[in-house]
């Protein structure tokens, strides 16, 4: 499945088994190493969208 994301030319693929639980999604969440992170940042969300990146960084997967 591929989503637009709005204001963008960037479409984000997912993959599921269960499509029919996709209907009414209203967010997404990617992981902060995700490619798509800087494609759709938009230019003034940029700082505070890299001062969360900078501050999880060393966090383990259980904070």
């Amino acid at each position: 499945m591929r989503f637009k994301i709005a204001d963008s030319d960037v479409e984000l693929e997912i993959f599921t088994t269960r499509a029919d639980t996709i209907f009414g999604v209203t967010f997404m969440v990617m992981a902060p190493e995700s490619e798509y992170v800087d494609m759709v940042t938009t230019p003034d969300r940029r700082e505070a969208v890299k001062e969360y990146i900078d501050s999880i960084k060393h966090k383990t997967e259980r904070e």
